[in-house]
């Protein structure tokens, strides 16, 4: 299955320099339906013109912002993204892959 993210320029660049293979979401219904195997092209923010597209090869799952940061200190600042509603609905998500295209 094929699914569809936007990204923030700073993420999408990581991803683009193979420096991030680690996508960090809630887990609410559109990150329910990613399964490993599945394909996700990401769409650099804010003009959506340049994308890259990336193969899911793990899931990891969080019940909580704390949980998830026992794992990922690195990721200070996510609970900013997300309302303690999000979290405590869907839990998070780490979605792991790699590169297929760069660009397209």
């Amino acid at each position: 299955m094929l699914h569809e993210m936007r990204l923030d320029k700073g993420p999408f660049e990581k991803i683009k320099s193979g420096v991030k293979n680690i996508e960090f979401r809630v887990n609410d219904e559109k990150r329910q339906q990613v399964r490993v195997g599945d394909e996700i092209v990401f769409s650099k923010r804010p003009e959506l013109k340049e994308k890259l597209q990336v193969q899911v090869t793990k899931l990891e799952y969080f019940k909580s912002f704390a949980e998830l940061l026992q794992k990922y200190p690195e990721q200070k600042g996510i609970e900013k993204r997300y309302s303690s509603e999000e979290e405590k609905m869907y839990g998070l998500v780490a979605i792991y892959f790699k590169k297929l295209f760069l660009d397209f």
